[in-house]
């Protein structure tokens, strides 16, 4: 039996190998634990950093759709006295029926009338609006709407407006309706 075990065979070759890396296992499995343990970490802060930012979105999504939906309040309660304005004129309309034309009640109600839409000039300049509707200016499509053409009067340009139909508006720099215009040809 002493043979046996003294016998150096390939088989007992391997087996002192094995003896000899042994040591070295544990430490890679240490490692190994290590490095997954680092991997599981940096998943959960991954997934954890996910889930901020897919909180966050819909999030910024509620209170952009929020701040859309009363953004315009402000400018609302700066125009509604404009608008109880109108309600009283309309109200104090000086040619009701049955009763006789009072020259002076209708220039004072035309004045009102006046004096509303200087209110209304107003709320619109303080919220940025500006109205495009000046005449003699050279035509420019993105501010202008041709509606039709006329031949130029003498000393004016082809290509200027020569008159305001209708008079577009910008808030501050981006038209938001173009003037209806007529154009020299």
């Amino acid at each position: 039996m002493d043979d046996l075990h003294t016998n150096n065979t390939p088989l007992n070759d391997e087996a002192e190998d094995i003896d000899q890396a042994a040591p070295a296992e544990p430490v890679q499995i240490d490692e190994l634990a290590a490095a997954k343990a680092k991997a599981d970490e940096n998943m959960a802060g991954w997934m954890r950093a996910t889930a901020d930012y897919a909180n966050l979105k819909r999030e910024m999504e509620r209170t952009t759709s929020e701040l859309s939906k009363y953004a315009i309040g402000g400018f609302l309660s700066k125009l509604l006295p404009v608008v109880d304005s109108f309600r009283k004129a309309v109200e104090q309309r000086p040619l009701k029926e049955g009763e006789p034309l009072d020259e002076t009640r209708i220039k004072q109600w035309a004045d009102g009338v006046t004096l509303i839409r200087s209110q209304l000039d107003g709320v619109l300049a303080n919220a940025g609006v500006t109205p495009i509707d000046k005449d003699g200016v050279h035509f420019d499509p993105s501010m202008h709407e041709a509606m039709m053409m006329k031949p130029a009067p003498e000393g004016v340009a082809a290509g200027t407006v020569i008159s305001v139909l209708e008079p577009g508006y910008a808030l501050y720099e981006k038209v938001i309706r173009p003037a209806k215009v007529v154009v020299a040809e």
